[in-house]
C-alpha cells in the first residue's frame, strides 16, 4: 500500500470518528441552532415527506418547528436540486449530519489548501500562505455558520489547478457543482466560457454539463415546478432589505442613489472587460481574475463567500517575492476582512464588506507580475 493511500485511509477513520464524537456531544449542532446548516438539512426532507415543499412558506416553518428552530428565511432559497445534493446529510439524525457537514468541509478545505501550496507557490511561500489562510475571517465563519462555503472553495480551488494543467474537462465537471450555490459565481462562469477558446469551451462545458446535468434533471423530474418556485424565492431574497456584501447595495453606506450600486458594478466588470482586451490572457489568469469580479457583483452574498479569494491570494503570493509586497496581500488577507467584519456589527450590515473582492481585484491588476505570471504546478 503506497504512503498516499495509507494518509487517505487515515483521514478517512479520523474524519468518522469526530463526527461520531462531535455527534455524540451535540456540537456543533448545538452552535446552528437557527443557522445556515439547517437550511441544507432541512431542504432534502422535502424529498422524504410526501407533498413535502421548501419553497412552501408553511411547509418549511413547520419543518423547523419540529426541531425547535425557527426559519431564517420565509422559505428556502437555495435551488431544487440541492435537496438531491444534500440528501445523504438529511437522512442522518441532526447532531450527527451537523457534524458529517462541518468535518466533511474542513477535510475539503484543508485538501485544497494543501494542493494550491504545493501546486502553486514556492516552498519559501507555502507558510506564509498557510498562516494568511488560517487568518481569513470567511475560513473561521465557515466553522460558526457552516455555510456551503467549504465545498465551493474546494471546487474552485480543484477547478484552477485542473485549467493550469489543461485537464479542461475535469475543471468542468468541479465547476459544475457550483450548481448548489450558484450565484456568486455567475460571472465567473460567463467570463470564462466567454473568454476561451472554442477547444476549451467544449471541453469546459462538456465536464460542466456531466455533474450539472444529472442534478437539474433528476430535480425537474422529480419537482418541475420547484424551480419557478425557487427563482421568486431568490429574487426576493435579492431585493430584500438584509444586510448585503456586493456592490449591489452599496447606496445603503453611502447615501448615492439607488443606481449607483449597478454603476459600481458597471464600473468593476467593464475594468475586467479592459484588462482582458489589453492583454488576452490564458484561461488559467482569466479564471483568477475573474473570481474577486464574480464575488463583487454577485446579486447578493455574505462576507462568507468570500473564502473563494483565497485562490487569488495564492497566485498573488507565488508571484511576488518582495516583503513589502507580501505584507500587504497578508493584510488585506487578515487585518482587513477583520476590521469590516468588526464594523459590520456596529453597523448591522455588511455592506461595506464588498471592499474586501475589490480590494483583491485590484491588487491583481496592480501587482507587478501577478497576471502575467504563467500558472502552471510547480
Amino acid at each position: 500500500m503506497t504512503a498516499g493511500r495509507r494518509i487517505a485511509i487515515a483521514v478517512v477513520l479520523a474524519a468518522c470518528a469526530a463526527v461520531a464524537l462531535l455527534g455524540a456531544i451535540g456540537w456543533p449542532a448545538s452552535a446552528y441552532q437557527d443557522g445556515d446548516f439547517t437550511q441544507f438539512w432541512i431542504q432534502p426532507h422535502a424529498l422524504l415527506d410526501v407533498g413535502g415543499d421548501p419553497y412552501d412558506t408553511a411547509w418549511w416553518a413547520a419543518a423547523h418547528t419540529r426541531i425547535g428552530q425557527r426559519p431564517e428565511n420565509a422559505q428556502a432559497v437555495y435551488p431544487p436540486h440541492d435537496a438531491i445534493a444534500f440528501l445523504p446529510f438529511a437522512l442522518l439524525p441532526f447532531p450527527y449530519a451537523a457534524a458529517a457537514w462541518i468535518v466533511a468541509q474542513l477535510v475539503a478545505v484543508s485538501l485544497a489548501l494543501w494542493l494550491l501550496a504545493s501546486r502553486v507557490l514556492p516552498r519559501a511561500g507555502r507558510g506564509l500562505f498557510l498562516a494568511v489562510s488560517l487568518g481569513f475571517q470567511p475560513l473561521w465563519l465557515l466553522a460558526v455558520g457552516a455555510n456551503v462555503t467549504g465545498f465551493l472553495f474546494a471546487l474552485i480551488a480543484g477547478a484552477f489547478l485542473a485549467v493550469t494543467e489543461r485537464r479542461l474537462f475535469l475543471a468542468g465537471a468541479l465547476l459544475g457543482l457550483l450548481v448548489v450555490k450558484p450565484h456568486p459565481f455567475a460571472f465567473l462562469a460567463v467570463a470564462l466560457l466567454v473568454t476561451a477558446s472554442w477547444p476549451e469551451r467544449r471541453r469546459v462545458g462538456l465536464g460542466a454539463l456531466c455533474t450539472a446535468g444529472p442534478l437539474v434533471g433528476a430535480a425537474i423530474a422529480l419537482r418541475p415546478g420547484w424551480y419557478a418556485e425557487w427563482l421568486g424565492s431568490a429574487v426576493a431574497l435579492a431585493a430584500s432589505p438584509r444586510s448585503n456584501a456586493t456592490v449591489w447595495t452599496l447606496d445603503r453606506v453611502t447615501g448615492l442613489p439607488s443606481w449607483s450600486g449597478p454603476a459600481v458594478a458597471g464600473l468593476v466588470i467593464g475594468a475586467f472587460a479592459i484588462w482582458f482586451a489589453r492583454t488576452r490572457p490564458p484561461l488559467a489568469t482569466t479564471f483568477i481574475a475573474a473570481i474577486p469580479v464574480s464575488l463583487a457583483v454577485a446579486p447578493y452574498g455574505w462576507s462568507y463567500d468570500q473564502l473563494q479569494l483565497l485562490v487569488p491570494m495564492a497566485v498573488a503570493l507565488a508571484a511576488t517575492g518582495r516583503l513589502a509586497r507580501r505584507a500587504l496581500i497578508a493584510l488585506v488577507a487578515t487585518i482587513l476582512p477583520w476590521s469590516l467584519y468588526a464594523l459590520a456589527f456596529r453597523r448591522g450590515g455588511e455592506e461595506l464588506s464588498v471592499i474586501t473582492p475589490v480590494l483583491v481585484f485590484t491588487l491583481l491588476l496592480v501587482l507587478p507580475g501577478v497576471l502575467a505570471a504563467e500558472h502552471r504546478p510547480s
